[in-house]
């Protein structure tokens, strides 16, 4: 970011003395956007947050641990070293990401769009996989491994049918 302030001041002609200037105006003003979008996430204050979570968007929490992995994968990819800037805008396509997705709950859209239904059971069940399979014995053989993870998923159906409260009309014929 410094070499591009810099490069542009040159572009410009800008004095040695206006491009500290210029560095100080752009350290600054991502300095306060980051403030603003920190200010923005608690609606109890700083006095009560917790440690654990990054953000909250409408009472919904983003976890420090989300946002630890979030900044770790963007790293592997990155050849310099993570910035302040870098970190900003993560947590801003997270909170981005979470205003989407709600909008999305809000509207209906996984009930209404047969494609995003598809897609959300798609990576629920891919989530649920992966969970169940990282609980597997290694020393299991993979036959064994699919047969336990569906027993397993099978068991996890119940306990969320269980626990649903589920109304249905009798099929035409059978009142």
């Amino acid at each position: 970011m410094h070499e591009e302030i810099q490069a542009a001041a040159i572009a410009r002609g800008v004095s040695a003395n206006d491009k500290g200037s210029l560095i100080r105006l752009a350290l600054g003003a991502s300095l306060g956007a980051l403030f603003a979008v920190l200010t923005l996430f608690g609606d109890a204050g700083i006095s009560d947050w917790d440690d654990a979570k990054v953000a909250s968007i409408n009472g919904i929490e983003l976890e420090m641990e989300e946002y630890q992995r979030a900044v770790q994968l963007f790293a592997s990819e990155k050849r310099s070293a993570i910035t302040l800037g870098d970190r900003s805008l993560i947590l801003e396509r997270m909170i981005e990401e979470e205003l989407l997705s709600q909008y999305g709950v809000e509207t209906g859209l996984v009930r209404s769009s047969p494609a995003v239904r598809s897609e959300v059971l798609r990576s629920v069940m891919a989530g649920l996989t992966t969970e169940f399979e990282a609980g597997a014995i290694e020393s299991e053989d993979r036959q064994s491994q699919e047969q336990a993870r569906d027993v397993r998923l099978v068991k996890y159906l119940g306990q969320l049918r269980d626990a649903a409260t589920i109304r249905w009309a009798a099929p035409e014929g059978e009142q």
